[in-house]
């Protein structure tokens, strides 16, 4: 018999905080489940641990391991062996409530619905809360029934194994952020998605994290495309025109932009002349070979509730800069401006 959910867990060097998360699954309110540790080559003590916990439950726990291939590879093996309904990814490091499965799987057996997203508070290590989101506070209507929630992470969430197999929704090896497009791919074509006012998942921010650093430190150009999903991007937008069709292209092309505008104005803001360039160029071939009627789209153009009103001028900037071709020289006037430090 098949689980209710599958726990996807990629591991890399993890053993400071491992029997943490594994214990915090393990005390859960609801026990239809399957965990799945992928151990990313770690070099640590962490495939010892998660023997250990295997050992013992061996009912519920399955480890497997791989060479480092990075969280993106080891979610899709993950995943690819899930046998769950649905699936729910953990980071290592994280921490989740007690009745974290109960609420979001009755939520979504009661919805019938293929991704719940409840909402998340991200914590130091000295257990200080530095942030705390509802997701429902950005789930955005674009009117004619079409809705999408801007929150991106794997985590928090449960998705449907059936929908993630059906439509072959993969994560983009090879890049960081990946989070990115896979979101923009499962919060457009899930169906009666779910937000909850629920805190159930929490989120450990330090420097060594997956994305604690991604602003804090400089890439060289040899390691750009590792720091910016830019095949990522242009997958997502192939896989969900391919799956929606025409119909949610003026929502995608909002999405998809809001996300290249991020990078340009803010996740830049630390990065050299050439990377920040190079960033500049791919937004420039988003916006010319994929979207070249960005201009035109309501959604740049008009308040959407919900949103935050600087997020929509940052894509309204993005169209307009590209359009006058000076987006790279307005991209660093405007970190050189706002983001000297």
């Amino acid at each position: 018999m098949h689980p209710a959910i599958s726990i996807v867990i990629p591991v890399y060097n993890a053993e400071k905080y491992l029997e943490d998360c594994m214990d915090a699954i393990l005390g859960q309110t609801f026990q239809d489940y399957e965990i799945l540790c992928i151990n990313d080559g770690s070099q640590d003590g962490s495939l010892n641990i998660l023997h250990q916990y295997e050992e013992k439950y061996p009912a519920f726990i399955h480890v497997c391991s791989q060479e480092n291939q990075g969280q993106a590879a080891a979610r899709n093996v993950g995943v690819d062996k899930a046998i769950g309904e649905y699936i729910a990814f953990l980071d290592a490091d994280d921490l989740i409530e007690k009745d974290y499965f109960e609420v979001l799987y009755t939520a979504a057996k009661e919805q019938d619905s293929e991704m719940v997203i409840c909402s998340y508070e991200k914590f130091d290590n000295d257990g200080n809360i530095i942030l705390r989101r509802n997701t429902k506070d950005w789930e955005v209507q674009f009117g004619n029934g079409l809705t999408h929630v801007f929150q991106y992470s794997p985590w928090g969430k449960l998705i449907s194994r059936e929908m993630l197999k059906k439509y072959n929704i993969r994560f983009i090896s090879g890049e960081k952020m990946e989070d990115g497009p896979y979101g923009i791919i499962t919060n457009s074509v899930a169906r009666n998605v779910v937000c909850l006012d629920y805190i159930g998942y929490h989120y450990r921010a330090y420097p060594d994290s997956t994305m604690g650093g991604i602003r804090e430190k400089g890439v060289s150009m040899s390691r750009m495309a590792q720091k910016f999903p830019l095949k990522g991007i242009e997958y997502a937008a192939d896989k969900v025109r391919e799956i929606l069709g025409p119909e949610y292209d003026k929502v995608l092309e909002f999405c998809v932009l809001k996300a290249i505008a991020g990078f340009v104005f803010v996740f830049c803001k630390r990065k050299d002349k050439d990377t920040h360039k190079e960033i500049c160029r791919f937004a420039d071939h988003m916006l010319k070979d994929y979207f070249p009627n960005a201009g035109k789209n309501p959604y740049i153009k008009h308040k959407l509730k919900n949103l935050p009103y600087s997020h929509q001028m940052a894509v309204r900037l993005l169209v307009v800069t590209h359009r006058l071709h000076v987006l790279y020289p307005f991209a660093r006037f405007y970190k050189n401006v706002f983001h000297r430090k």
